[in-house]
């Protein structure tokens, strides 16, 4: 872990970790308040959409503080560009990072998103109780098709198959 922080500094410099960190506490500050306003909003989504430019306006502001106050260089030059760019896209990068290692805890799905499960979980369930139900009256199939729905070949389009496909190795007996 040392290693990696090392090398991320030997790499991008010791003040573009330093303002890229920065970012990072400034976005989550700010977040936090524009997300509670959404919330109460008509149009949340909106207020919201604009969270993603956040690193990049943090990170060209404290880019400026940087350049004009503690390295007193000209202001709009080539490092300056560099050290906003690589700042703004290292503390995308950190965030990214930080939000697969640690999920938020209390993630809300959506009534569609639960409604798409529970049809997904009944339809399995569905499935896996005909497939007992069959094996255990030995039959696979009733005997009656629908002819509407079968194609060429005789088979039912869109009908689950009943045939059990058994995969076995190559034996070399």
């Amino acid at each position: 872990m040392e290693e990696k922080i090392l090398q991320t500094i030997a790499q991008y410099g010791l003040e573009t970790v330093c303002i890229a960190l920065c970012v990072n506490l400034l976005t989550a500050v700010i977040k936090l308040p524009v997300k509670k306003l959404a919330k109460r909003a008509k149009n949340g989504a909106n207020i919201t959409r604009f969270i993603v430019f956040l690193p990049l306006l943090l990170g060209f502001a404290l880019s400026i503080l940087y350049v004009t106050f503690i390295a007193q260089e000209k202001t709009f030059g080539k490092e300056f560009v560099t050290l906003w760019l690589s700042s703004s896209s290292l503390s995308l990068t950190f965030y990214a990072v930080f939000e697969k290692l640690v999920p938020p805890k209390n993630k809300e799905e959506s009534a569609a998103e639960l409604k798409a499960s529970k049809e997904l979980l009944d339809g399995i369930q569905s499935a896996l109780n005909n497939g007992a139900d069959a094996e255990k009256t030995g039959v696979e199939n009733d005997g009656q098709e629908n002819n509407e729905n079968t194609d060429e070949t005789g088979s039912q389009v869109g009908a689950p198959c009943s045939e059990k496909i058994i995969l076995r190795g190559k034996r070399n007996d």
